[in-house]
């Protein structure tokens, strides 16, 4: 057999996947002539195919030199060097391939997943939109793109890209758990439930398929479900560590700690290397003198870890670990490293700031006093709403556990309703241009709040929706429901500051990880306030300070109950033992007895508040 009917046959035989006759083919090729370059680079490729990309490198290395402007061979050569964890050298050689063949699809997929393990989001999405522009057009390029967009903090185009991959492929369970998980980043709750019922239905009767369902059941409020679920996959795979994990999330939201750091333990056990596990297990306890092995282990962690997303995790696991030992500085240390690392996630975007400032203007201008007793015959007299609201992490889900305490009161918390209809415009009820909703949109919006808030809290008196940015829309919703009442919480500016910048958070925040961002969005907060305050009749509004309520917890707690006109109940004195579910950041703090710690919190922080320190 010549040289050149033996290489056909190779190429035939790397096509049908059969690589053992396809590097016997080559070798024999090689034997006779040894500087062959496709002999060469084909052997690299079968091998690499075949999946041992470390027996590749040395004939797509040779490839290379004997044809260092063959593009195939800078290509492949950069497909092994990436899958053996040599990133940097890949994208070394993918570029190499690039410029020798600009356009070339599996180039630029390639390179934009390369771009991807070093962490750089913004890389990556050129890289993988360009891909996409000279026709990689199919599932696994899409839902590719769709994790770059997510490392950038795109979640709009990342649903996008998601929801294209699942029409070319509806059967990737993967791609239907990312799109849920981002549904549920962007408070979807109904959208997110379908797409893990999606995945659960492509592998029900395995670990995976009841693990989606459990997350679906989470979601849906069925927690006892989830759990029974959760128990199957156990039963099917009892070190899944994703159903540990899950396990975790679950018990922690049901006010179980001690079940919820056990399981959360034997994930670490498992898989000692997952940066989220150690948010997760400092999450749901204190860190004590005892943890010091954990702590360090953590630390040796951060020092190797090479991703944005493993950066953020373990360096927010860390500052909450040091805040617990009470070593303020090293805290503050790794907070800053977590924030630096969610930035980087974001793709560095700056946040706009004259945009944020001309839109509070323009809700100034729009909801004056005048306005709203212009349009006060479109308020519905329902008293069901019931608003908490603040700027985040001012203790708005501290006092909804004490009020959902109530017999007559049912806890709703964060509903997303008023954002979801607020988009491209001023308000819910308010387009751009200054107009008003007409009646019968005005009328939709009630009812469709109203059963939604009925679904939530069935025959109770009041319901409440403590999403703490609705007091964006303060004006829309007394319009809509005059008889509404809201509670303003209000915390010291500089320890509500300081909570922001150290909570780590389901999604990123526009403006919550760089401490100048987060003064100039806490003046905006009080600037609208203020005006609220000037336009809503006083009685639809009442105001409570977080240290108040921590130091006179009757005295406020009965003022609230009075201000919703209800009658008296102790319940509302143990906050603690209400079992509603709580999915907030502060859902281990709210199952505590009222405590004083988180007062005057920025005590311990002084020396390094930098920007906080001109809120005094």
């Amino acid at each position: 057999m010549t040289p050149e009917m033996a290489l056909r046959d190779a190429e035939r035989a790397l096509r049908e996947q059969r690589h053992d006759d396809c590097e016997r083919l080559c070798l024999e090729v090689l034997a006779r002539q040894p500087r062959n370059l496709p002999a060469t680079v084909l052997l690299g490729i079968s091998r690499t195919r075949r999946g041992d990309p470390q027996a590749a490198l040395e004939p797509l290395w040779k490839g290379v030199q004997l044809g260092p402007d063959s593009f195939e061979a800078w290509l492949w050569l950069g497909i092994a060097q990436k899958d053996v964890g040599r990133t940097a050298e890949a994208i070394r050689s993918l570029e190499k391939s690039a410029r020798l063949a600009p356009g070339n699809p599996n180039t630029l997929r390639t390179l934009g997943l390369a771009h991807l393990d070093q962490s750089n989001g913004p890389a990556a999405v050129a890289c993988l939109r360009d891909a996409v522009a000279a026709g990689a057009r199919d599932a696994a390029t899409y839902h590719q793109l769709a994790v770059a967009y997510q490392a950038v903090g795109d979640t709009a185009r990342a649903v996008k890209s998601y929801q294209k991959a699942l029409a070319l492929d509806p059967k990737s369970a993967d791609s239907w758990v990312m799109l849920g998980n981002l549904y549920l980043e962007t408070a979807r709750r109904e959208e997110a439930i379908s797409a893990f019922l999606a995945a659960h239905r492509l592998n029900p009767d395995t670990a995976r398929g009841q693990i989606q369902l459990a997350r679906a059941y989470r979601e849906q409020g069925r927690l006892a479900d989830a759990e029974e679920a959760l128990g199957k996959a156990q039963t099917l795979e009892p070190d899944n560590t994703e159903a540990l994990e899950l396990i975790s999330n679950l018990m922690q939201q049901m006010g179980r700690f001690g079940p919820a750091k056990e399981a959360i333990e034997r994930a670490i056990e498992l898989n000692p290397d997952q940066p989220r596990f150690y948010l997760n297990r400092t999450s749901c306890a204190r860190t004590t003198e005892a943890d010091r092995p954990l702590v360090a282990r953590m630390a040796a962690l951060a020092a190797r870890e090479h991703s944005l997303e493993g950066r953020r995790n373990l360096h927010y696991a860390l500052g909450k670990a040091y805040d617990d030992l009470g070593d303020p500085e090293a805290a503050m240390r790794h907070y800053d490293a977590a924030n630096e690392a969610m930035r980087g996630l974001m793709g560095g975007r700056p946040f706009d700031r004259e945009a944020h400032r001309t839109m509070f203007d323009r809700k100034i201008a729009t909801y004056t006093r005048e306005w709203l007793e212009r349009n006060r015959s479109a308020g519905d007299p329902s008293k069901r709403p019931f608003f908490i609201v603040g700027m985040i992490r001012s203790g708005t889900s501290l006092t909804e556990q004490i009020l959902s305490a109530h017999p007559q009161v049912a806890g709703g918390g964060e509903v997303p309703y008023w954002f979801e209809r607020s988009r491209g415009k001023i308000g819910p009820t308010v387009a751009l241009d200054g107009s008003i909703l007409a009646a019968d949109r005005l009328k939709e919006l009630q009812e469709g709040y109203l059963e939604l808030l009925e679904e939530i809290g069935g025959d109770r008196e009041r319901t409440t929706d403590k999403m703490p940015n609705n007091y964006l829309f303060l004006g829309d919703l007394h319009l809509l429901f005059p008889n509404a009442k809201i509670v303003h919480c209000r915390r010291h500016p500089v320890d509500n500051c300081i909570s922001i910048y150290t909570t780590p958070y389901r999604g990123p925040l526009d403006f919550a990880h760089d401490k100048a961002n987060i003064v100039f969005v806490y003046r905006e907060y009080l600037r609208l306030m203020e005006h609220w305050r000037s336009v809503l009749p006083p009685e639809s509004m009442l105001e409570v300070d977080y240290e108040a309520l921590v130091d006179h917890r009757e005295a406020e707690t009965r003022r609230m109950v009075e201000f919703l006109g209800l009658p008296w109940d102790d319940a509302c004195l143990a906050p603690e033992s209400n079992e509603r579910v709580v999915r907030t950041p502060s859902l281990w703090q709210v199952r505590q007895p009222i405590y004083r710690s988180s007062v005057e919190r920025w005590r311990r922080f002084e020396p390094w508040l930098e920007e906080f320190g001109e809120l005094f």
